[in-house]
């Protein structure tokens, strides 16, 4: 944006991105469906893993997401009580 060279950067092979603010929900949905244990959640963020939006040295990205991460779930719950979506958590179920 303001007209430095950026240098090129490569990611590491074998780490695994991770978003809390929707990987979080998306595991906790698994488990209540009986897809996913608790204990294989927690084996996935072993290892290399890396943040996509906090960064000890930018935080700002992550510290925005979650203001924007509860706007849309109070959003999708105001939506489903007024399309009369039976799931009041404002998750869409499949039919």
């Amino acid at each position: 944006m303001v007209g430095r060279p950026v240098p090129e950067q490569t990611g590491r092979t074998g780490v695994r991105w991770i978003r809390m603010s929707t990987d979080v929900p998306a595991a906790i949905h698994e488990m209540l469906r009986g897809r996913m244990s608790l204990g294989t959640y927690l084996r996935s963020l072993r290892g290399p893993v890396k943040f996509a939006l906090m960064a000890a040295d930018d935080p700002l990205p992550g510290l925005l997401d979650l203001p924007l991460f509860a706007y849309k779930h109070f959003y999708n719950v105001y939506k489903g009580l007024r399309e009369g979506v039976p799931s009041a958590k404002g998750c869409p179920t499949k039919s």
